[in-house]
């Protein structure tokens, strides 16, 4: 793999001095051969910087020292202190700073060295080659995370299996990925191109090395999905054992758990192994709306693939009456209620075995209903497990319109409900800003380490504030009512910023929308100029202005201009002391190459010291919103129903708002409906803050949501603050 690494370099070449040496083999053993064979160079050593340290405890480092210079490479950032080497070593070694290099994200990468090490470990107990295993382990996702578009052309181009491209996207990786491996890589070891090929579907005979990858690839200590863990214990009796229960009973488990998380409801498991050859089981479930059909949908998709399950076929999603997954041994029926109805499976496949059933069918008896009713324990409300012909106390939380109710045996919330309000309420108020980074979107597990509480136990103690109209909800900040500031908090972040580097005269807004930022920035002073792709935008933002006290006299005096540009390619007549960009601007950017573009012409339009406010969504915020959804707003002036559409492969959003605004001018509740769609792309925090480097600024740092604080995985929003 080395020397297919310099192979189009003629400077490098690769030898195997230390296998040829044979044994325990020192730096020094290696510089010996050296020295004897090219007695007329000078020799060089690169170390990581970070190895600098150790050199004086490395074997003979004294006549290592004598005949060689040392080169410690370090991060961008990195600090040595070479005082601190002892004599020997003084003046015999250099520092030299390497650019980061995008070539990986961390999960990958890690994914990666999971299934290597399982891989080895499976070679050496079931016999297979461990090299071999090792090999094809660490090449087993090299195209995962190509482009489709790219993957298509190859499996074209290339005359290999278009069969794949009738079936789900997942599984193209593995046969573009067996192509480059021996292209690109130069494999030509047939069995480890097969074991890279089939490692995520299987195939009739496997091979020994197929079998020991593709079982690696699900157990490798990354994974973490249901039943996860079953599947490890299996594979150490047996790899037959293991992969079988990668398939079938587990991923059935799965997509009930995946459903059961999506509160899909009457969940069943069939087990169909002895009287069908259709499937091993059906999972069926029903939504109350088609919004939540799509939803179970994509939780089970989601989370088949997070245990790198392929889905074969997915039919129905656009109706959202009937979706069917097609997962090979497993089929999963997702019904709207009305449906599930009409066809029954169940009744037709009266003679198949009960698996599953989440929730507790009981019988109510009369009294407060007044009849006897068929309920529903949901899985959630159930504190324990029920016995046949137990009698139990519930609550009823609805009633159907066929008489059905849905019951929980968990009391009402209320005190704790009130305790966890006052909880949230004393927080505020003890903020500065009277608000919290945190929202009905906020993950579980934030809320928990945050406030202690369950996220339901949140939402409810947020529903009751904002019923009482203590709080308000804004950009997933929640605000005390009296405190929600005039100005934007990205105002704010900007103004904190600048008196951390240096308050600026001439600014710069690239997005800025209808001017709800722009105009405080030139009333408090600022010379701004603001820039939007949309005349619509700007014609509001001016019409803003010239309605504020100082707005003419502002506008004559040259304190605020408007211009019609694309952020990719803007230009003002003279550079400027800083240039904002709030609101999510640069998530609208939906290729790299347009973020590049934007940051090398904002560079080139700074003055020295100028500095480069924006913020984006993290990556895991849209994949939150994704699981989050829908989002619904029902008030009487305006009412919204806002929906999504998630590409993981891009980590690119498709949003969809029905928005019902009502025309108070008809004298009656008439309203007018819009629809819009915006589509959003979150980038890896790193890769930017790389090419905020490569575009020339000088410090690059992010923060989280509003606080000056270091960005972490639970951040929703980042703040970049990059210095010319």
């Amino acid at each position: 793999m080395t020397e297919a690494a310099v192979k189009d370099v003629q400077q490098y070449e690769v030898l195997g001095i230390e296998m040829e040496l044979g044994g325990v083999s020192y730096t020094i053993d290696t510089m010996k051969e050296l020295w004897h064979r090219y007695p007329e160079h000078e020799f060089y050593f690169i170390v990581g910087a970070d190895m600098v340290n150790y050199l004086p405890k490395w074997e003979q480092i004294e006549e290592l020292a004598e005949r060689l210079t040392f080169i410690g490479v370090g991060r961008p950032g990195f600090q040595l202190h070479l005082d601190d080497l002892p004599d020997v070593l003084q003046d015999r070694v250099l520092l030299a700073e390497m650019p980061l290099v995008d070539i990986s994200s961390t999960a990958r990468w890690k994914h990666t060295l999971g299934v290597m090490e399982s891989a080895v470990m499976l070679a050496e107990k079931y016999g297979a080659d461990p090299v071999k295993a090792d090999l094809a382990a660490i090449l087993h996702d090299v195209a995962k995370y190509w482009p489709v578009s790219e993957m298509e052309a190859v499996i074209r181009d290339h005359g290999l299996n278009e069969e794949l491209l009738q079936h789900d996207k997942q599984l193209w990786h593995s046969e573009v990925g067996a192509f480059v491996a021996e292209r690109d890589y130069g494999i030509d070891d047939a069995e480890i191109i097969n074991a890279i090929r089939w490692h995520t579907s299987g195939r009739v005979g496997m091979s020994l090395l197929d079998k020991v990858v593709c079982l690696a690839d699900y157990i490798e200590p990354g994974r973490d999905f249901p039943g996860v863990d079953h599947i490890r214990e299996q594979a150490e009796h047996s790899l037959e054992e293991g992969l079988i229960a990668v398939s079938s009973k587990e991923l059935m488990n799965m997509a009930v758990a995946a459903a059961d998380d999506k509160k899909a409801s009457n969940i069943v498991a069939l087990d169909l192994i002895n009287i069908s050859l259709v499937a091993d089981y059906f999972v069926i479930c029903h939504g109350n709306s088609d919004t939540q059909v799509q939803a179970i949908a994509t939780e089970i998709r989601k989370q088949a693939h997070a245990a790198g399950v392929n889905i074969k076929g997915i039919e129905g999603m656009d109706s959202a009456r009937w979706v069917l997954m097609d997962m090979g041994d497993v089929v999963v029926h997702i019904f709207h209620r009305d449906e599930r109805e009409y066809y029954n499976i169940e009744r037709l496949w009266s003679d198949a075995k009960v698996v599953e059933t989440m929730g507790t069918f009981v019988l109510v008896d009369g009294g407060v209903l007044g009849f006897g009713a068929i309920g529903m324990i949901h899985s959630s409300e159930r504190n324990r497990m029920l016995r046949l012909g137990e009698k139990v106390k519930c609550r009823v939380t609805m009633v159907r319109e066929d008489g059905r109710v849905n019951l929980a045996m968990s009391p009402l919330k209320e005190v704790g409900r009130n305790e966890d309000a006052d909880k949230l309420l004393a927080f505020m108020k003890e903020r500065p800003t009277g608000g919290m980074p945190y929202s009905d979107a906020t993950p579980p597990d934030i809320i928990k380490q945050r406030f202690g509480i369950s996220k339901s136990a949140f939402k409810r103690a947020l529903g009751k504030l904002m019923k009482d109209g203590l709080v308000t909800q804004k950009e997933n900040w929640t605000y005390l009512t009296e405190s929600v500031p005039q100005d934007q908090n990205e105002d704010k972040f900007a103004r904190t910023a600048w008196e951390r580097h240096g308050m600026p005269k001439s600014v710069a807004e690239l997005g800025c929308g209808t001017g709800s930022i722009t105009i405080p920035l030139v009333n408090s002073g600022f010379e701004v100029t603001g820039i939007d792709l949309s005349a619509d935008m700007l014609s509001v933002a001016r019409s803003k202005m010239e309605a504020t006290p100082q707005g003419h006299r502002l506008y004559r005096e040259g304190s605020v201009r408007w211009v019609q540009q694309d952020m990719r390619d803007w230009r003002v007549p003279e550079p400027v002391d800083s240039v904002i960009s709030f609101c999510d601007c640069v998530n609208y950017l939906l290729e790299k190459e347009d973020v590049v573009r934007t940051f090398q012409r904002t560079y080139e339009m700074l003055k020295p010291e100028g500095t480069f406010l924006f913020d984006v969504h993290h990556p895991n915020t849209l994949i939150r919103y994704e699981e989050e959804q829908p989002f619904v707003l029902d008030e009487r002036s305006v009412s919204y129903i806002w929906t999504c559409d998630m590409d993981h492969d891009r980590c690119e959003i498709e949003h969809h708002l029905s928005i019902f605004s009502r025309a108070a001018e008809s004298g009656k509740d008439m309203y007018q409906r819009f629809e819009e769609v915006h589509v959003q792309r979150a980038y890896d925090p790193d890769w930017m803050k790389l090419e905020l480097t490569k575009a020339g600024f000088r410090d690059v740092r992010v923060y989280a949501d509003f606080e000056w604080k270091e960005a972490g995985e639970g951040a929703q929003r980042l703040f970049y603050v990059a210095v010319k």
